[in-house]
């Protein structure tokens, strides 16, 4: 993905002000993907009076091939610039030179999924492409409205070694159940045994998964039969499937456990390290270190990350804990320590210390990830000692938890970025009005008024290393 992704928009843009419709239509958001890949725009719906240059523009702009595709947004103002000042100038030949400059991208596929829709491709293949010439691509498919619905916090979904069937969370009924989505299918169905399964992860085959439920670390075959209980997990926080049958595992936030498969953390290939997002210091800023099986010892890794995820192509893929910005390090899994500079990869992504980082990995070079729009837009209701409701008029946002004044006329509360609260806001009940108090800082939580209720008190985080009352 690079600029010419925007240029495309840019087109699309332009294209649907001229003609007053939409370029690419279909039922669904799968049928309008399917018309981008495979259409071509209806360029006899422009206006027969359409400067040649603005058409020569929309058609280098709406190039398939990248490589083809319109350069730089400069050249468009160019364009522009010429219609302007020559609207009746002759066609020009639309062919357009390819793109000589070479664009670094990471070996793997990237998938985005939203709590409705997710974004997936199946990216075919275990032996990674030269990362100059791979093609990373997008595509749209619907999930149902109760994905991702009723989960605990942790991961929500995983990923399929070859990077064929995401497994993911729902509570269609009001009870939370497991779900299998070939990416090959429109329908998910649910996993038998799967009932409270929560954090799901694969087995190396990819034929079983295993989950927590109740308060126990289980695994079920997806080929069918009864789930296992292996383990005692009170309060899990994600695990991993190691190709010796080892499951490394969070019983709850406190350290890891080793158990075998036979009877969210990362366990490394070899089998003989774990990394992990450690919180020791605090919830809201947290690392990623690795721990030895064999000596106990543990390394710090990266500082102010979480979620880590190997990928095969030799790279540690984490996120920042509170912007859902995801990197790619150059890994050595059997030191186990980075090896050189991070690259971004992406923007976006929810993530975020003890809630997970919403994204997976295959073997096959794939990446899926949920968007950064964890909190719902929401608004505040009074309820009365009789249990009778009254919505209180403010603007729907995604709220956090409030804090009611002492005289019970303005509340406090966070407004939602993602996983994490970024401002303050105080609204007056009365009026209906809401006003924003803070803003600084990548993080502000937990607003609590002081008894005269004249001030807030919140927590923040003002810079990369610390946070403040």
């Amino acid at each position: 993905m690079d600029k010419r992704s925007d240029l495309w928009a840019f087109g699309v843009v332009l294209l649907e002000m001229l003609t007053g419709r939409q370029v690419f239509t279909g039922e669904t958001v799968s049928h309008v993907m399917a018309a981008v890949l495979k259409t071509d725009p209806d360029w006899t719906a422009l206006p027969a009076e359409t400067p040649a240059t603005i058409r020569r523009l929309l058609r280098r702009c709406l190039e398939k091939d990248r490589k083809r595709r319109l350069a730089d947004a400069s050249d468009a103002r160019l364009d522009l610039e010429e219609a302007i000042a020559e609207p009746s100038a002759p066609m020009m030949p639309s062919s357009v030179a390819p793109d000589k400059r070479r664009w670094s991208v990471l070996p793997w596929a990237l998938f985005g999924v939203t709590a409705v829709v997710a974004v997936a491709l199946l990216a075919r293949g275990t032996t990674a492409p030269d990362p100059a010439t791979r093609l990373v691509s997008r595509a749209l498919i619907d999930f149902p409205q109760f994905a991702f619905s009723g989960a605990r916090l942790g991961n929500l979904f995983a990923l399929s070694p070859d990077g064929t069937q995401l497994v993911f969370a729902g509570n269609p009924d009001g009870k939370n159940k497991l779900y299998l989505r070939p990416l090959d299918q429109f329908e998910a169905t649910a996993i038998p045994g799967s009932e409270e399964g929560s954090q799901p992860f694969f087995s190396p085959d990819g034929g079983s998964i295993g989950f927590f439920a109740g308060g126990k670390l289980k695994k079920v075959s997806l080929a069918g039969g009864s789930p296992v209980t292996l383990a005692d997990a009170p309060n899990p926080a994600g695990g991993s499937w190691g190709e010796d049958g080892t499951i490394v595992f969070a019983p709850d936030v406190r350290g890891l456990m080793k158990t075998s498969a036979a009877g969210a953390p990362l366990l490394l290939p070899g089998g003989k390290a774990v990394v992990f997002t450690n919180n020791e210091a605090t919830v809201l800023i947290p690392a990623i270190d690795v721990v030895s099986l064999d000596t106990g010892e543990v390394t710090r890794l990266i500082d102010d990350v979480c979620c880590a995820a190997y990928a095969t192509t030799g790279h540690l893929i984490y996120a920042h804990s509170t912007s859902g910005t995801i990197f790619a390090a150059p890994f050595e899994p059997a030191r186990p320590t980075v090896v050189g500079e991070s690259a971004r990869v992406m923007d976006g992504v929810m993530a975020g210390g003890l809630n997970g980082g919403q994204f997976a990995t295959s073997l096959s070079g794939s990446l899926v990830y949920l968007t950064n729009s964890a909190v719902d837009e929401r608004t505040f209701v009074w309820v009365d000692r009789a249990g009778r409701n009254t919505t209180i008029d403010f603007e729907k946002r995604p709220y956090g938890l409030p804090s009611l004044s002492p005289d019970g006329r303005r509340v406090a509360t966070g407004v939602y970025d993602g996983l994490n609260p970024k401002e303050i806001w105080v609204g007056d009940i009365d009026r209906g009005t809401m006003n924003r108090l803070v803003t600084d800082g990548s993080l502000n939580a937990a607003p609590i008024w002081t008894p005269d209720g004249s001030r807030v008190t919140f927590v923040s985080r003002r810079d990369a290393t610390n946070q403040n009352v």
